[in-house]
């Protein structure tokens, strides 16, 4: 047994009990962990985890916040589940409470363990053998002592061969002792000659015929007893010449074989040489005559033949071998055959035994067997002999390995006793030290155990280690303990809560996001706009270039359009234009000027985008003919082409079946002077060729909705989507003047009001000098007769430098002269100052949307009549009733008792948005619940006189998944896009801290001005928009004379107006 000095190892030892940390992703729905690869580790722990959405975790926290807040706060890297068993820090708080200074020297002690020391049993079976072989090895004699020197695996090897042996003698026929019983003596001289190496060459010749006896008996016997085969007898003396019959006998079986035959005249050769063999043989007593019968007695002679050869061979060595029937003289040769194959196994067994006891110097000559076996004898006594030299040694290095160990610094005390039982053989003291070991070891491994599991857990969660380790001998640990795993998950589920309220950096994130998508717009235009010349640039020629130049020479000779050679240098332009044409590649002309610089012809260019199509009359049907695809911007509720400006109708209405006879009659009437282009091409245009435009990028809500409601609203609901929003520093967006003392001079379009147009010029003066309308422009549009434009225009005049009208592009008209252009300020004047016939015309709705819809901040209305004295159903009354008490501009604003926080409420589509309504509500805010925007919702508007703002409840139902939140930044995107700020409230964030969640909503309605108040719209009686009903060609024509038509014979401006959200319509 070797004893290795293993102290350094069991130092160090210990399994990994708690397992290690594993990182597993962070999952919203607190998932399990991996165990930390230890064995049977996931079928022990049950599975304790906190599922669900955001909102679900919150609640599941605050409401595990009083059993399991004691449990130290997790880190963001650490499992879903503890990585460890629950029993693991049941036993690390056993061993806490049983930790002494004493035990926990045991780790710096060496001990050895069950496997480096003996047993006790082990060690009184050493003490009985050393004991049992000192008595043996007294009454031994010197031989064995001899063969001690050969050792234990030599002696085992001669000890087995001594078995081998015994046995062969015993079988050859020696007894115990040597001397014969039955063995012939041809047997004692044959095993003397192989145990003394002498005649070697015949024994060995004899021993290499062993199987031929056994050969010619199978042959033999294969004959069965078809054939009785007779042979002369053979005698040694003629051998040779039976040797010669039986190769004869062969070559007469071979020519049978071959088809000859045996005949009694004329013999072949073959037959003639076999006669000696026919003559030695009978078969069914006659000679052979067949090939069967010549085979047959083939075989027998040659077995004869043999057997008197083999007898003659053991003869050589005087061993008589009597000859008789065949089949007893084979068995007599094949016993001693067997006989002398096992005399040479003995020979074979005493050269190995001599060769195993060379070293010991003994005589390896042994004439008989009685020797040899008297040597191997000893062998069991020489094998005692070491078995006790083997139990001493151990029993002494034992000893020696024990003394080491006690003399070491870190050997444990308990190994004295140990030291103290083993010189003697005291077994009972040796048990004795063998139980002091073990408690040393027991507590040894206590202490490793207490030091890894400290480790482990302090690796995991020190911060737990730490409150164990504090307060373990507490109670109210053991109802702690069973709940760690559920514990560990509420912890986990809290540190994600916590780490997962990131709503003021992603409010970070997208004021950066904002900015960045800013500056790239803005990148983005200034490349298109380089690249648009760069490739203009690239694609003009020489001959472009001085055709341009040309061009600009010619209209600069044009100058105001009088002289002798204008039309000469406006032809010339016009030259110069066409062969420039190709270099550029898109053309913005004002419709007046379109046949100044162009050549009408057919596809002149690709496409043709017609702007306020719906003032351009049928004269110019020509824009069709300029490009194969036409896309018209019109709005067929704003101001259409006056009818007198083709002369008189009858004439053109008669002409119509002369020059359309061939169209059907309802395509042929829409050639008439009350058509224009946009409702030529809306009435001529399939399901798909009109695409309508509902947003309004113009005025402020509160000025547009008039329109909105009154002309493109529907079933109550607005037509147009407002997207301006206003601040708490803008101007007021409705005032209404009502004139006194007022008074009308002329009528139609000669119509005017004095003192209306007078208090409009001092009003106007008025704000161009106030620094609230620093850089503001100003508009002032008629509502009924040029003669009010014209006495404005002195008013003005008189008031306002040419210079102060130019900067404030201060302007004066009818709504047809305003239609396509915008003011930030806009004057209206209702000019009448009596009870007048109701406006309601179409042509009146056309001119009074555009009216109302050209002011971008601030609309003024200057009336001489007050509502009562106007008519229900006439535009001028709702045009003033809605100025005078503006509905909510985003609708009404619930009140708190009308919305539960427990039961669903309409149209709120979650408690969440009902539990955020009247936190705001409660406030004093106006706050408007699902709000349309397109095609969307927008959970909560907050309005006030600063703005806008809206809110989105992010519950956790509807707004978790990657796709949901993907959805949301996106439609936040196109609000933005669309001048709506978004503020997003989390519902995990509202449950977890409602204070901290509304905080930056707060902070916003402050920062945009929106105070609490009162919606002065939600009056008792609300606006509504009046009926308005088509009225037939007479009744309409028969009002314009009445009180004066609000068209004008002038041309169209043909001004674009890019941004004029009310164009109702695309083709």
């Amino acid at each position: 047994m070797a004893y290795e000095d293993r102290r350094g190892d069991q130092l160090g030892e210990g399994g990994d009990d708690l397992g290690g940390v594993h990182p597993g992703g962070v999952r919203a729905t607190g998932g399990c962990g991996d165990p930390g690869g230890l064995p049977g580790a996931a079928a022990d722990r049950a599975e304790a985890v906190v599922r669900g959405t955001m909102g679900d975790l919150v609640r599941q926290v605050k409401l595990g916040e009083p059993q399991h807040g004691w449990f130290p706060s997790l880190s963001g890297e650490s499992p879903d589940q503890p990585p460890f068993l629950v029993q693991h820090v049941v036993e690390l708080r056993d061993l806490l409470l049983h930790d002494s200074p004493a035990r926990r020297a045991r780790t710096t002690q060496w001990i050895p363990t069950a496997e480096e020391i003996p047993t006790a049993a082990a060690f009184a079976n050493l003490v009985t053998a050393e004991e049992e072989a000192s008595r043996a090895a007294a009454a031994d004699g010197p031989l064995p002592q001899r063969l001690a020197l050969l050792g234990d695996a030599h002696l085992a090897g001669l000890e087995q061969l001594r078995v081998d042996v015994v046995r062969l003698v015993g079988e050859i026929g020696f007894a115990g002792t040597g001397n014969t019983i039955s063995a012939p003596d041809w047997v004692v001289r044959a095993v003397g000659d192989h145990l003394a190496g002498r005649g070697r060459q015949l024994w060995d010749a004899l021993s290499a015929l062993k199987d031929e006896p056994e050969r010619l008996q199978r042959q033999l016997d294969a004959q069965g007893v078809s054939y009785v085969v007779e042979v002369e007898p053979i005698a040694r003396e003629s051998l040779g010449a039976a040797r010669g019959a039986v190769d004869a006998g062969r070559a007469l079986a071979d020519y049978l074989c071959g088809g000859g035959r045996l005949k009694r005249r004329f013999p072949s050769p073959v037959q003639r040489d076999a006669q000696g063999f026919l003559a030695l043989v009978q078969v069914n007593g006659r000679s052979p005559d067949v090939l069967a019968h010549v085979v047959a007695a083939v075989e027998r002679l040659e077995a004869e033949v043999a057997v008197v050869q083999l007898a003659a061979a053991w003869a050589d060595r005087s061993v008589e071998v009597p000859i008789g029937r065949l089949p007893v003289t084979l068995s007599d040769l094949a016993d001693k055959a067997q006989l002398l194959d096992k005399i040479k196994q003995l020979a074979d067994l005493r050269a190995r035994v001599s060769t195993m006891l060379a070293p010991t110097g003994l005589s390896t000559e042994f004439p008989d067997p009685t020797g040899l076996i008297e040597v191997l004898d000893a062998v069991p006594a020489a094998r005692r002999r070491l078995r006790h030299e083997r139990a001493w040694g151990e029993t002494e290095e034992l000893h020696r390995w024990v003394q080491a160990a006690a003399g070491s610094p870190k050997g444990c005390p308990e190994l004295a006793t140990l030291l103290r039982a083993i010189p003697p053989r005291d077994t009972d003291g040796y048990r004795t030290g063998l139980e002091e070991l073990a408690r040393a070891e027991a507590e040894r491994h206590d202490a490793m155990r207490l030091a890894h599991l400290t480790e482990q857990l302090r690796t995991v969660h020190p911060a737990l280690l730490e409150l164990l380790q504090r307060t373990a001998a507490e109670p109210v640990w053991d109802q702690r303990l069973p709940e760690l795993a559920a514990a560990w998950a509420w912890s986990k589920a809290r540190d994600f809560v916590m780490r997962s309220r990131t709503a003021t950096r992603e409010r970070e994130l997208l004021d950066e996001f904002t900015r960045v998508e800013d500056e790239l717009k803005l990148v983005t235009q200034r490349l298109a706009g380089t690249e648009a010349l760069l490739a203009c640039l690239d694609r003009m020629t020489d001959a472009h270039a001085r055709a341009l130049r040309a061009y600009r020479d010619h209209m600069t000779k044009v100058g105001a359009g009088t002289g002798k050679r204008v039309r000469a240098f406006q032809s010339a332009a016009r030259a110069a234009m066409e062969k420039a044409k190709g270099a550029v590649p898109a053309w913005v002309v004002p419709l007046p000027n379109l046949l100044d610089n162009l050549a009408v012809e057919r596809d002149s260019f690709d496409v043709v985008i017609v702007d306020e199509a719906s003032q351009v009359g049928m004269e110019h049907l020509f824009l069709l003919w300029l490009a194969p695809r036409v896309i018209v911007v019109g709005d067929d509720k704003q101001c259409t082409p006056g009818e007198a400006r083709m002369g008189q109708q009858d004439r053109i209405f008669e002409s119509l079946p002369r020059y359309l006879g061939a169209a059907d009659e309802e395509i042929r009437m829409i050639f008439t002077p009350k058509s224009n282009l946009y409702g030529l091409l809306s009435a001529r245009s399939g399901k798909d060729a009109v695409i309508r435009l509902r947003e309004h990028f113009r005025c402020v809500p509160e000025i547009i909705n008039w329109s909105s409601n009154q002309f493109y609203g529907a079933g109550g609901v607005p037509g147009l989507i407002p997207l301006r929003e206003r601040t708490a520093a803008d101007l007021e967006p409705l005032k209404v003047v009502t004139v006194t003392g007022a008074f009308t001079e002329g009528r139609n379009a000669t119509l005017r009001n004095p003192v209306e147009a007078e208090m409009i010029a001092d009003e106007l003066t008025r704000c161009v000098n106030d620094p609230r309308y620093t850089a503001k422009t100003f508009g002032v549009v008629v509502l009924q007769g040029r003669g009010q434009v014209r006495l404005l225009e002195h008013e003005l005049n008189a008031r306002l430098t040419p210079e102060q009208r130019v900067e404030r592009k201060v302007r004066v008209g009818v709504p047809a002269d305003f239609q396509g252009d915008e003011r930030d300020v806009i004057f209206l004047s209702m000019v009448v100052a009596n009870p007048p016939r109701a406006q309601r015309a179409i042509m009146a709705q056309q001119s009074y949307n555009v009216a109302a819809s050209r002011a971008k901040d601030q609309m003024w209305l200057f009336t001489s009549v007050r509502a009562g004295e106007l008519k229900p159903d006439d535009l001028r009354w709702s045009l003033l009733d809605y100025m005078q008490d503006p509905p909510s501009t985003y609708g009404r604003s619930l009140e708190l008792d009308e919305v539960s926080d427990t039961r669903p409420c309409a149209p709120f589509e979650s408690l969440f948005e009902q539990r955020v309504f009247r936190e705001i509500r409660g406030r004093g805010y106006h706050v408007v619940p699902q709000y349309p925007v397109g095609s969307r919702r927008l959970d909560l508007l907050v309005v006030g006189d600063g703005g806008r703002l809206a809110v989105e409840c992010d519950g956790h139902r509807w707004h978790t998944s990657v796709e949901q939140v993907a959805s949301d930044a996106r439609r936040d995107r196109e609000l933005h896009r669309m001048r709506w700020e978004v503020l997003r409230i989390r519902e995990s964030e509202f449950e977890f801290d409602r204070d901290r969640a509304l905080a930056p909503l707060w902070t916003a309605l402050r920062a945009r001005g929106i105070e609490p108040f009162q919606d002065p719209g939600d009056s008792v009686t609300p606006w509504e928009p009046v009926e308005l009903v088509e009225m037939d060609e007479d009744e309409d024509h028969e009002d314009d004379e009445e009180e004066g038509s609000s068209e004008t014979d002038d041309k169209e401006t043909g001004s674009a107006d890019q941004g004029h959200g009310m164009r109702g319509e695309l083709r």
